[in-house]
């Protein structure tokens, strides 16, 4: 019976052979990616409404750039901060009207800047 031999880490030279190298990576995503992966109910909302008139791989490219966190969130907060400090209360029609208008508003932006001025 013949034993296994441990395989040498250097050659005789002193040299480390060639072989597998490692390198390590780092997977980060993108803003569109994260844009595609955003979950908050409102986002989805967004996101289905703007692709619906552009499509939706056109829409996430366009909404990436103007929200590169990947979630209009912050924006549509604002709003509903601005219509609480000057009409009041909430109630979940404006909510959705909010996000429509948004939508809306970026979707003519797009086709604007598609037309070229």
């Amino acid at each position: 019976m013949r034993a296994l031999r441990r395989p040498r880490l250097t050659t005789e030279s002193g040299t480390r052979p060639l072989g597998p190298t490692e390198f390590p990576n780092a997977l980060t995503l993108g803003a569109i990616e994260i844009r595609t992966l955003s979950t908050t109910a409102e986002d989805l909302v967004l996101r289905r409404l703007f692709g619906e008139s552009l499509g939706t791989c056109r829409a996430c490219t366009l909404l990436a750039p103007r929200f590169p966190s990947g979630s209009a969130l912050a924006e549509i907060e604002a709003r509903k901060a601005c219509y609480e400090e000057g009409i009041g209360r909430l109630d979940n029609a404006v909510k959705q009207g909010m996000i429509e208008t948004l939508a809306r508003e970026l979707a003519d932006l797009a086709m604007r800047s598609m037309q070229g001025p």
